[in-house]
């Protein structure tokens, strides 16, 4: 069993990537840019084989790692296999405020979007947060990456996390005294990245790289699930076309996940769907004189309507908390329709914005209802020995396409 981790494991001392920093707090990374690798013998194994590796390799993180060799780290407790399950769906979660935020984003102004971004986080923790959460890439903007280059890319994108949008955000979450996470490109070397990152007061949490990336081609698609402690819970990052396979959501809280940050820029989109399509700009800029028809355009099927059809399932059907970020107004091309929101493990929404606007909504978040949830039932009635068709390989020359349901405008 070696590679299973301890509940709460600690912070580390590590060389490699994080070049002797104090790497992340992280519960679980799995990927190929872990230095430190160990096999995982458990749920995420299938049957009579190996674990696919995008799951199937675990940092254990432990305050005494430092005077260990890495061998004699990973080795776990005397525990089975079944008790080291339970402990991992167990609540640990304590009392917790968040919020999920939504504004207008502009393309590529950095420095206006951090503005806003302090300006709701600031807030939030007036009204009791102690993490806030924003959509994906609210830091760049999002819709118009897919007209760059991949030189205009590049000079977009930073480093994380010591490029300045990420520095900025620590020095905002220190002075706040709250979490904040937020999405920007990240340029690693050569990689580019759509990257959502979580940040506290003290310093840079966890880094999640989406999974599966659409809008611009350059973009390359994240290869690890995050889990990791924020704040006293047990948090992961899926960014927004990330929720639509129901495979993720369920293997990070396998992996311990309590709540599940869900930024998106969706909604208003051409789509064959009964009812779904594009939302006028009209009704946008109009919005204050008479603020019904474009009300009833977000709250329909281009909107919250679609999200009903789908998104409260996920809470449900793991048993964890999801805050769900999205854009709002005016993305590049696009009209978007907010509604930025906390479900709780029942697949009840706890607070929502109703906002035609920039907007901030705070949930308590409480740990029975995890226990209590059907979807933790449901997770401890599994049974992995049937689903090995899960875990096959794609056929030879076949690889995983994210398409959206919408036609590019590639430059």
């Amino acid at each position: 069993m070696a590679g299973e981790l301890p509940p709460r494991a600690g912070w580390q001392r590590m060389r490699g990537r994080y070049g002797g920093r104090t790497a992340p707090r992280s519960l679980a990374r799995a990927g190929r840019d872990d230095p430190d690798r160990g096999q995982v013998a458990g749920p995420m194994q299938p049957p009579g084989g190996r674990a696919a590796s995008h799951v199937s390799t675990w940092r254990r993180t432990c305050p005494s790692l430092s005077t260990q060799t890495h061998q004699e780290a990973m080795a776990p407790p005397c525990r089975t296999l079944v008790a080291l399950q339970k402990e991992r769906l167990r609540p640990k979660m304590r009392d917790i405020h968040i919020a999920a935020a939504q504004f207008e984003a502009r393309d590529g102004d950095k420095a206006y979007n951090l503005q806003r971004i302090e300006a709701l986080a600031s807030q939030a923790a007036a009204r009791g947060a102690e993490v806030v959460s924003f959509h994906e890439c609210s830091i760049t903007g999002y819709t118009f990456l897919q007209t760059l280059s991949r030189e205009a890319l590049g000079e977009l994108a930073e480093p994380v996390p010591d490029g300045p949008s990420t520095q900025h955000l620590v020095a905002l979450a220190r002075r706040l005294g709250v979490a904040i996470l937020a999405g920007l490109v990240e340029r690693d070397g050569a990689h580019l990245y759509n990257c959502y990152v979580a940040v506290s007061p003290q310093g840079f949490v966890a880094r999640h790289r989406k999974l599966h990336p659409f809008i611009n081609p350059h973009l390359e698609p994240g290869s690890e699930f995050q889990v990791f402690e924020l704040c006293g819970i047990r948090a992961s990052i899926l960014t927004c076309y990330d929720n639509n396979l129901v495979e993720n959501p369920r293997i990070v809280t396998l992996l311990g996940a309590e709540v599940i940050f869900a930024p998106h820029v969706t909604g208003g989109l051409p789509s064959p769907m009964p009812g779904r399509g594009t939302i006028d700009k009209a009704l946008w800029d109009n919005r204050h004189r008479d603020p019904v028809p474009l009300r009833l355009e977000f709250t329909g099927p281009k909107g919250r309507g679609w999200l009903m059809r789908w998104l409260p399932a996920r809470a449900y059907e793991n048993g964890v908390y999801y805050v769900f970020s999205n854009a709002v107004g005016v993305d590049h091309d696009t009209i978007k329709p907010g509604g930025a929101m906390v479900i709780d493990p029942f697949g009840e929404i706890l607070v929502e914005s109703t906002a035609l606007g920039d907007d901030v909504v705070v949930a308590l978040c409480t740990p029975e209802k995890l226990e209590l949830s059907g979807g933790r039932r449901y997770l401890r009635a599994r049974r992995p020995d049937l689903y090995g068709k899960l875990v096959e390989p794609l056929p030879p020359g076949q690889r995983p396409v994210t398409n959206p349901g919408w036609r590019l405008k590639v430059s």
